[in-house]
């Protein structure tokens, strides 16, 4: 049964900041989000897992286990996990909304809940990504630019 971690935070910095140019651990491989907010992934598992690096704030936020696919828009990041945890309980797949700066974290189990939800906060739903795609495009350049990266895939 998967892990549900807690984890804070409501802070961002810009780019420059060494918690998005900083790649993979010996231990552990990384992709940055919005700071605090990056996906981490613990070699030889395949489970890529959304969490927070920040535990001095004010916004709580669990864990996302089994993390497939990603996507980070405004600020806002959208992802796809199979094997995952919403609202506490286990679930074969999920769609997510995270968006720090409006203190929203929502989990869904279909996808038809998922867009109804992005309707109700005027988003539109983006192309979402391979998290191994993310990964190695970071490994392959100094910095995560998600706007060429959209531009790329």
């Amino acid at each position: 049964m998967p892990l549900l971690l807690i984890s804070c935070s409501n802070s961002s910095k810009p780019h420059t900041d060494p918690f998005y140019t900083d790649k993979s651990d010996f231990d552990m491989s990384r992709v940055p989000l919005v700071k605090p907010y990056l996906v981490i992934n613990i070699p030889p598992s395949n489970n890529w897992i959304i969490q927070t690096e920040d535990t001095d704030t004010s916004f709580c936020m669990g864990t996302i286990p089994g993390t497939k696919y990603i996507n980070l828009v405004d600020s806002a990041i959208f992802a796809y996990s199979k094997n995952t945890i919403i609202d506490g309980q286990a679930a074969k797949e999920g769609w997510f909304v995270v968006v720090p700066q409006k203190h929203i974290l929502r989990g869904f189990k279909t996808r038809k809940e998922y867009l109804n939800y992005l309707d109700t906060i005027k988003l539109k739903d983006p192309k979402m990504y391979r998290i191994e795609e993310v990964f190695h495009y970071f490994v392959d350049n100094d910095a995560l630019d998600w706007k060429k990266l959209n531009r790329l895939y």
